[in-house]
């Protein structure tokens, strides 16, 4: 198997869900980039697990994707800036943008400081 270098906050993910499943899978590769795992599994040095985000339509004709699911959990990607530090307008925009829910999803982090209690 090809993924994740353990550093790359996915992995954890990957390795408790083998965990959980209790199976030790032979990892014989680890990267900490999606395209160097599609570069490995391209010279057919074995089958990767990357992120769903990772594979393109033009991946569709390298490779066949299957989504796994079960046993792995949806991995979270979260927004990082500086603590006690003014944000620019475009920042505060995104951050602000990126923060609103999806149409009918929960908003995630609940519980997180918003961007007005920074403020204050």
């Amino acid at each position: 198997m090809i993924t994740y270098d353990p550093e790359f906050a996915g992995r954890r993910h990957i390795d408790a869900a083998f965990r959980q499943a209790g199976v030790a899978p032979r990892i014989v590769l680890e990267a900490t980039d999606s395209d160097v795992i599609k570069t490995y599994v391209a010279l057919g040095l074995g089958v990767g697990i990357v992120s769903e985000l990772a594979l393109g339509e033009e991946d569709d004709r390298r490779y066949r994707s299957l989504p796994i699911g079960r046993p792995f959990r949806a991995n979270v990607t979260r927004i990082a800036y500086r603590a006690g530090h003014m944000l620019r307008g475009f920042e505060r925009e995104f951050v602000e943008l990126m923060r609103r829910p999806e149409p009918g999803a929960q908003a995630a982090g609940g519980g997180r400081r918003s961007m007005e209690d920074e403020r204050s």
